[in-house]
């Protein structure tokens, strides 16, 4: 057998879970799959609240960069359907429905 083939390898596999410290013992939100005396590494969640730096992120500020746009002639599903309106024939279907809508019976 050669070294290699004997040499043991550490697998390093990670999951998180959510929990408290009470009386130096971390206790779980959940139930977790591992017998006692697994090992694990503790990192704590530290909450700081902050105000948005609104120079240095413009999409903070996007009514600055955003045009003017023509906001009832936009699909009301376009956020939905982005792809479909960027890749597919969702803005002929989209000004069909349009179309159809303003042709009046009878007219």
């Amino acid at each position: 057998m050669s070294r290699r083939a004997a040499k043991e390898e550490t697998v390093v596999t990670s999951a998180s879970y959510k929990g408290i410290v009470k009386g130096n013992v971390v206790i779980l939100q959940e139930e977790t799959p591992w017998p006692d005396g697994t090992p694990v590494v503790v990192i704590i969640a530290e909450v700081v609240e902050q105000e948005p730096d609104w120079e240095a992120d413009p999409f903070l500020r996007v009514e600055e960069w955003l045009p003017d746009l023509p906001w009832n002639e936009i699909p009301p599903d376009l956020s939905v359907r982005h792809d479909d309106y960027a890749h597919g024939d969702g803005w002929q279907e989209w000004e069909r429905q349009q179309k159809s809508s303003l042709i009046q019976p009878g007219g």
